[in-house]
């Protein structure tokens, strides 16, 4: 474990921002690790293959971070999980929203889950909010691909109660969730 924590003034005035240069945090390989009170916001994820191009807010991966009273906003990627990408992982998240990320897709990628991505992860989401994420983008050929605006989840279980999922949009299908071969809990949702 490594107990590391980032805590703010609240997420309008503790702000950090990538300013659209790259990913704004990885959290990988780390336990026992929390953010709270800030604004992650401005990141990107569209250099490199595959999975590398997920996770413009948070790249989460092999850790447990708790997020709690923060927002994830304003984020792109191109492949997976434009705001938070958690990738065999359990986070905690009470308190966070997580608005306008968008997924813009390259003609090689499936991408999918605008919001939130989690695979072959677990989690508790408390009181969180995911509204108005997007997912896809129409390819010069006439084409579109993008799944799951709101939160996608593969061979994941996470836990959500008294939380919001509303107002998410794809170009494919999914608009606010997308499940593969995963069962989570929903509970006041």
């Amino acid at each position: 474990p490594s107990y590391v924590f980032i805590v703010g003034d609240g997420p309008s005035t503790s702000i950090i921002d990538a300013q659209g240069t790259t990913r704004v945090m990885e959290i990988n390989n780390t336990q026992g690790n929390g953010i709270s009170d800030i604004q992650i916001r401005g990141g990107v994820a569209l250099e490199g293959s595959g999975v590398e191009k997920s996770g413009g807010g948070i790249w989460c991966k092999n850790s447990s971070p708790s997020i709690t009273n923060s927002t994830i906003a304003y984020n792109e990627a191109e492949y997976w999980g434009a705001g938070l990408y958690v990738n065999n992982s359990n986070p905690y998240l009470y308190n966070v929203i997580i608005d306008n990320n968008n997924l813009i897709i390259d003609p090689y990628s499936a991408a999918a889950g605008a919001g939130i991505m989690f695979n072959y992860s677990t989690g508790y989401l408390d009181s969180v909010i995911i509204d108005n994420n997007h997912s896809g983008s129409e390819w010069i050929n006439g084409s579109t691909l993008g799944y799951a605006g709101g939160m996608l989840c593969i061979y994941s279980s996470p836990t959500i109660i008294n939380s919001s999922i509303i107002g998410n949009s794809s170009i494919s299908g999914g608009g606010g969730i997308w499940l593969s071969q995963s069962d989570p809990v929903f509970e006041n949702v």
